[in-house]
């Protein structure tokens, strides 16, 4: 398949995705103004959301979409580690080998030339607002760090493999040829691109990433980036690792676009309360600044009955009929019904946002069984929020940087690599609202079994031999977040416990020889 192939089929989708793009901009001006340029264009210094007659909806939007950043990635936590799928492979030169490459990788994403945060907290809010957002991770053009973005999603198009994922790349992109020369130097670009006179002009390029073999080509993966102005070539580069990470929230089989469950369900309820909002705020102008008939000799205007009209009418003036200048008096028993609908409406904006869902579950004097019980009924609560975002967004685009790092050499030499490792693909664990759940809940099940385990001991000293007590206690230190340096080698434990035994047992001899002395004499 040649590149014109790809480029047209790249325009077909771009065509085809107009009415998600419209979806997009209605969402957009209901919940996230900033970003309603899907099929209108922002000019700069423009202010957002004039139409609008109340923030709370898009206050409902920021606080899911702060609550994904600050939960998921929260500040100055290792927020992530790497493991094993099976974690009884995890020896302990294994665990410290992950956890040592986990901090060169914290290290270089949170580099401030990465633009690591700005571009996952831009995703964040895509994510809780349209359900999908589009992160590339590359290497710097220096090579010696990453780079980090996030796509508006009005000029991203793709499409699904047989299995469902993202496999295939489409992306519009409008850069100075001052830009062009920057990232690809003059040589690569069109020799229009280089004359001086053009340095601030705008080229339409666009880049297609696909699977080398959907475009007969040996490579994992190829990248082409085409100037679209002038049938140009820029770039066409094999690739052994990915470029892009498109995590999505909720899909339905007949569409590789995905949606955001909590806005599908706020966005009728947003319309509501802007148009309730609009009355209840023109029925208090009328209220506090009444409309005035001002009666005279000659017809001067229509009726006016906005807040702080005034109506002229004609009239045979008596002042015995009333007075020059009369307010319209108006019905404001309704103001109330108004105002208890205006409320019912932002609770169920608090409802379809989940910010009735967010907080750990709070509770004095529980116990370790009502503590479990609550953590159930959390981590039920939360888990379709983070399960898909720490698979999807987390976990591709940790998964893909370890990638790039690991092929450029950034976690030192593969022989240094534990043999329990050989072969392994480690994974990445996150600490979440639902993995620290899950992680207390082993905690407070570790208590409530050494309670068990003390009364049953009581009627049996033997009983406490049904558990593992080092694997139960080791599982329960790492549930509280501790790192995994505090534990010894599980090896050199069971060594030390086992000299313990044999001096206690030695002792027990040489008691129990010393008392048979003791009798002879």
């Amino acid at each position: 398949m040649m590149w014109r192939d790809l480029r047209d089929e790249g325009t077909s989708l771009f065509s085809k995705k107009s009415i998600v793009d419209s979806l997009h901009q209605d969402i957009a001006e209901n919940f996230y103004p900033e970003r309603a340029n899907f099929t209108a264009k922002h000019t700069i210094g423009e202010e957002f959301g004039t139409y609008l007659y109340s923030s709370y909806p898009l206050i409902a939007r920021r606080e899911l979409g702060n609550a994904l950043s600050t939960m998921s990635r929260p500040q100055g936590q290792k927020w992530f580690h790497m493991g094993l799928e099976d974690e009884d492979r995890e020896d302990q030169s294994a665990k410290q080998w992950m956890q040592q490459k986990t901090d060169i990788q914290r290290r270089i994403i949170y580099n401030t030339q990465s633009r690591f945060v700005r571009a996952m907290k831009e995703a964040d809010h895509d994510w809780a607002t349209f359900g999908q957002a589009a992160i590339s991770v590359e290497l710097n053009r220096r090579r010696d760090g990453l780079f980090y973005r996030d796509w508006h999603l009005r000029d991203m198009a793709w499409a699904e493999g047989w299995d469902g994922k993202v496999d295939r790349f489409w992306r519009k992109w409008k850069p100075t040829n001052w830009q062009l020369q920057q990232y690809f130097g003059k040589d690569a670009l069109h020799p229009d691109c280089n004359k001086s006179d053009n340095k601030n002009k705008e080229t339409n390029v666009m880049h297609i990433f696909v699977p080398g073999d959907y475009c007969d080509n040996p490579a994992k993966n190829v990248s082409y980036y085409i100037d679209m102005d002038h049938e140009h070539v820029i770039e066409e580069k094999p690739m052994v690792y990915g470029y892009y990470v498109l995590p999505r929230w909720v899909t339905v089989s007949d569409s590789q676009y995905a949606y955001s469950p909590a806005v599908i369900c706020a966005l009728p309820d947003g319309r509501l309360y802007q148009d309730i909002t609009r009355i209840l705020l023109e029925a208090g102008q009328r209220a506090v600044d009444p409309p005035m008939v001002v009666v005279e000799d000659q017809l001067k205007s229509s009726m006016d009955l906005q807040a702080g009209g005034v109506t002229v009418v004609s009239a045979t003036f008596d002042r015995r009929l009333g007075e020059v200048m009369t307010p319209v008096k108006s019905d404001k028993s309704g103001l109330g019904f108004g105002l208890e609908m205006n409320d019912r409406t932002q609770a169920m904006l608090a409802k379809a946002f989940y910010l009735d869902k967010l907080d750990l579950p709070r509770g004095q004097e529980m116990t370790a069984y009502e503590a479990g019980i609550r953590y159930q009924e959390y981590i039920r609560a939360i888990l379709p929020i983070f399960e898909p975002k720490e698979q999807e967004m987390e976990g591709g685009v940790m998964e893909l940087t370890f990638d790039i790092l690991f092929r450029h050499g950034a976690f030192g030499s593969v022989q240094d690599i534990p043999q329990s490792l050989q072969g392994q693909s480690p994974q990445f664990k996150f600490v979440s609202p639902l993995s620290k759940a899950i992680e207390e809940k082993d905690a407070n099940l570790f208590n409530e079994v050494v309670q068990v385990m003390a009364q049953a001991r009581e009627i049996d000293p033997m009983a406490v031999s049904n558990i593992n007590i080092n694997k139960a206690s080791r599982d329960a230190v790492l549930g509280t977040g501790a790192s995994v340096d505090w534990l010894n080698d599980e090896d050199q434990v069971l060594a030390s416990q086992n000299a313990a035994r044999q001096q206690q047992q030695a002792a027990q001899e040489l008691e129990l020889t010393q008392q048979a002395k003791e009798v002879m004499q």
